[in-house]
């Protein structure tokens, strides 16, 4: 599978453990998932930036069939919409105890391909 640039770099800065998404430089917003062009401005220069990995999970889900060949040997997966404290809203896999409503921390991982993937918890 071939990634493009931004979903690479998002993917290195998982592997790093930062939290960092592509920001705005004419307008601060920042992006999730990553792209090109600002979503709010349009504007071009995006640079990465460590940003707040809080947020609040919106609604949840079970996935229990998947026809990725990973998930069909595992446990269903618990995944859901969470607004960032940062702004965008991600999708993105519930550990055990977290659910819909909760206040959550997020981190960016690699998944079994290398894809950088968000991963919501219950705030230490």
């Amino acid at each position: 599978m071939s990634l493009s640039q931004a979903a690479t770099e998002l993917a290195e800065r998982a592997k790093e453990g930062r939290f960092a998404l592509q920001c705005c430089d004419a307008c601060g917003a920042a992006q999730y998932p990553p792209r090109d062009v600002c979503h709010a401005c349009l504007g071009a220069a995006l640079v990465w930036r460590d940003v707040a990995d809080g947020g609040v999970v919106l609604a949840e889900t079970t996935i229990r069939v998947s026809t990725d060949p990973w998930f069909q040997s595992r446990p269903p997966a618990r995944v859901g919409l969470v607004a960032l404290t940062c702004g965008p809203s991600a999708v993105a896999f519930l550990d055990d105890g977290v659910s819909a409503g909760q206040t959550v921390r997020l981190r960016l991982r690699q998944d079994h391909e290398g894809r950088a993937v968000m991963v919501a918890s219950t705030p230490n």
